[in-house]
């Protein structure tokens, strides 16, 4: 009998994955530029069939052993986690009101991949609701309101 202990293994990439190569059982997927292995080593999972992901992802498993080769299986799709990097600086956001219109504008920050979250409140401290969950460019506009408003914009990796 042996016993496997579960870990979070960070910043994976996979070699192999194009966009359409799914998983498969008992296969092997080089990652991180064959630095490690993962293994569908489980033959019922929920991520047989999937795709495999791009980009870079954090990955809760069980390490393992096969042939004298470490490798590492995942238990299941939920196992799976987009990797991000810690929060993103926070833009320094200039505020522009003409008589109808507030405008809001940043620089872009590196890493926000998603775009940014735009966020306003009537108190400067909260709590913010989001205006728009994802803007893709660094600037911002609506109709300016009879109220003061507070804003922050934050970027989404």
């Amino acid at each position: 009998m042996s016993e496997s202990e579960l870990v979070k293994v960070t910043g994976i990439t996979f070699d192999t994955a194009d966009g359409s190569l799914a998983f498969a059982n008992g296969v092997v997927y080089p990652m991180n530029t064959a630095a490690m292995e993962f293994r569908t080593t489980f033959y019922d999972v929920n991520y047989i069939g999937t795709t495999v992901p791009l980009g870079t992802w954090d990955i809760v498993g069980l390490p393992n052993t096969r042939y004298s080769v470490n490798q590492f299986t995942a238990r299941e799709l939920a196992d799976f986690a987009e990797h991000v990097e810690g929060p993103l600086p926070t833009p320094e956001v200039t505020i522009t009101r003409t008589a109808d219109t507030v405008y809001l504008d940043w620089q872009d920050v590196t890493g926000a991949n998603s775009g940014y979250r735009v966020e306003w409140s009537y108190d400067p401290y909260g709590p913010f609701t989001p205006i728009v969950p994802n803007v893709s460019l660094s600037e911002f506009s609506e109709p300016a309101s009879a109220q003061m408003k507070f804003y922050q914009v934050i970027a989404v990796p």
